[in-house]
């Protein structure tokens, strides 16, 4: 009986990871429109002002950058199985 209490407790477990990741994904993804946004309105100010180019696309190259590496993280954890989620 407390093998099947064990297994039980586990696959919870399990889907209760799976389900925050899939929660996690979802606003990871509704976050990408902002991303985008920041990307066009620095795209905007440097067309308007070309001086401030030095001090921002740096910043905003860093900002994709960090979002890629957030994806691509997210995904390897999907692909490694759910023993990683969490």
């Amino acid at each position: 009986m407390i093998a099947q209490d064990e297994t039980y407790r586990s696959a919870k477990t399990v889907h209760s990871k799976w389900t925050r990741h899939q929660a996690f994904e979802a606003e990871i993804a509704s976050n990408k429109d902002r991303l985008l946004s920041i990307q066009q309105a620095a795209e905007g100010l440097i067309a308007e002002k070309p001086e401030v180019a030095e001090l921002l696309q740096p910043k905003v190259n860093d900002l994709s950058n960090n979002f890629n590496v957030l994806e691509d993280t997210t995904r390897e954890k999907v692909r490694t199985g759910h023993n990683t989620l969490g």
